[in-house]
C-alpha cells in the first residue's frame, strides 16, 4: 500500500525519485526501496508526503484561477484574501463597462464591499460575511445581479496556499434578462459550505428571486 501511495505522489506532483528524496531529506535509493516494497517509510514520512499532495492540489487550483483570468477564458477577476481587486480579464473589463458603465481598471485595490455599496447592492457584502467565505468556510459563493433588467450570475471561489486563503477567483457563468426595470439590485445569493459540499444554502432573495430560481435553477 505504501509503495502504491508513493508512486501516486510522484505521478500527481510530477516529481522524480531524486526530487522526492531531496524534499524528504533522504537518498534516492531509499525512495526506490520504498516503491519496490523492500522497505517501508515511517508514519511521519508518509504524513509529509500527504502534505506534498495537499500543496500540489492547492497549486493546481491557484494556477487554474490565474489561467482563467490571464488567458481571458471568461469575464473573471482575481481578488486578494480580503476580496480586494488585483487582476482581471479583458472580458471582465467589457462586462463592467456594458453592465454599469464602470472602468474596471479604476477599481484595482478596491474591495468587493466598496464595489457592492457603490453599485447599489450593499446586501452582497453582508451575505459574504454570513457565508464564511473569507474564513474558508464556503467553497463556492454564488450571486445574481439585476442591472436595469439585465441579469448575470457570478461565482466566487477561494484558492489556498499553505493551508491559508491566498485569494479568490470570481467569474460570470451566465447572462439572462429580468423583467424590464430601471433598478440595480442583488436578487439572489447562496453558498456551498465546506462542511457539506452537497448543500446550497440560500442567504438572500430579492423581489425577483423567484424568477432567478425558475430561470437559472440556482437551487
Amino acid at each position: 500500500m505504501e509503495a502504491e501511495f508513493i508512486r501516486l505522489v510522484r505521478r500527481r506532483t510530477g516529481i522524480t525519485q531524486t526530487g522526492l528524496a531531496a524534499w524528504l531529506d533522504v537518498d534516492q535509493g531509499t525512495v526506490s526501496r520504498w516503491e519496490r516494497g523492500v522497505s517501508r517509510p515511517r508514519p511521519s514520512t508518509l504524513a509529509a508526503m500527504r502534505t506534498l499532495l495537499i500543496q500540489d492540489e492547492e497549486r493546481r487550483v491557484r494556477d487554474r484561477s490565474i489561467a482563467m483570468v490571464r488567458n481571458n477564458l471568461l469575464p473573471a477577476t482575481l481578488m486578494g484574501p480580503g476580496l480586494h481587486l488585483k487582476e482581471f480579464s479583458s472580458f471582465a473589463v467589457a462586462h463592467y463597462n456594458q453592465r454599469s458603465g464602470t472602468d474596471l481598471r479604476r477599481l484595482v485595490g478596491s474591495s468587493l464591499e466598496t464595489q457592492a455599496s457603490r453599485s447599489g447592492y450593499p446586501q452582497l457584502w453582508d451575505c459574504v460575511l454570513r457565508s464564511g467565505l473569507l474564513e474558508g468556510e464556503a467553497i463556492i459563493f454564488t450571486f445574481a445581479i439585476n442591472s436595469r433588467g439585465k441579469g448575470h450570475v457570478t461565482v466566487c471561489e477561494p484558492f489556498f496556499e499553505d493551508g491559508a486563503i491566498a485569494g479568490f477567483l470570481n467569474y460570470v457563468t451566465r447572462y439572462f434578462d429580468f423583467p424590464e426595470n430601471k433598478e440595480r439590485t442583488l436578487e439572489f445569493a447562496q453558498f456551498v459550505p465546506a462542511s457539506d459540499p452537497t448543500q446550497n444554502r440560500v442567504l438572500y432573495r430579492g423581489q425577483r428571486a423567484e424568477f432567478c430560481e425558475q430561470s437559472l435553477m440556482l437551487c
